[in-house]
């Protein structure tokens, strides 16, 4: 400190005098505090790992298993680490089976769909056939022998009967 008067200047220095017991106390509590802060944070990081980080990472995996076509994959519910996400593994689970079952069904339905389609091209090439078949005997009473009419007519009351009374949708060219 400084002092000014008419012609001196005085400076006083002071010594700081050693901690007391108390400053000790004060500075071992600060340090034993931020030892048990410390710990604190690490438990509570470990926590939130185990509470939030994995079941979350469980569902990003489940959901990249679904968005692949496994709609088979299912969430361990017991292993969820809370209600709240035993709650949404289960309405993952829910909502994966749903998702399958409606795949299933759209490709049924479109299997109906072509087998429907085929019906009805089968039913249009049916009269089609039977006309195309009787004006090609008119046809060949211009240009051919009786014999190779009857051969021809033949062949073609065995395919028409074949057509008329099978029941597979699908047949060999033979």
């Amino acid at each position: 400190v400084e002092q000014n008067s008419a012609n001196a200047t005085s400076i006083f220095i002071t010594k700081p005098a050693g901690f007391s017991t108390q400053w000790r106390l004060a500075a071992l509590f600060l340090i034993l505090d931020s030892a048990i802060c410390v710990i604190l944070v690490a438990v509570l990081s470990m926590n939130i790992d185990k509470k939030l980080r994995i079941p979350i990472r469980e569902l990003v995996k489940a959901n990249q298993e679904v968005a692949k076509g496994d709609f088979g994959y299912k969430l361990d519910v017991e292993s969820a680490g809370s209600s709240e996400f035993e709650e949404l593994y289960s309405s993952f689970d829910d909502m994966s089976s749903k998702i399958e079952n409606l795949t299933i069904e759209a490709y049924d339905l479109k299997l109906k769909r072509e087998e429907n389609r085929l019906k009805m091209l089968r039913a249009q090439m049916r009269p089609h056939t039977f006309l195309n078949g009787i004006s090609t005997v008119s046809n060949m009473t211009y240009t051919s022998t009786p014999e190779q009419i009857r051969k021809y007519i033949a062949a073609f009351a065995k395919f028409t009967r074949y057509m008329l009374n099978k029941s597979n949708d699908w047949t060999t060219v033979g």
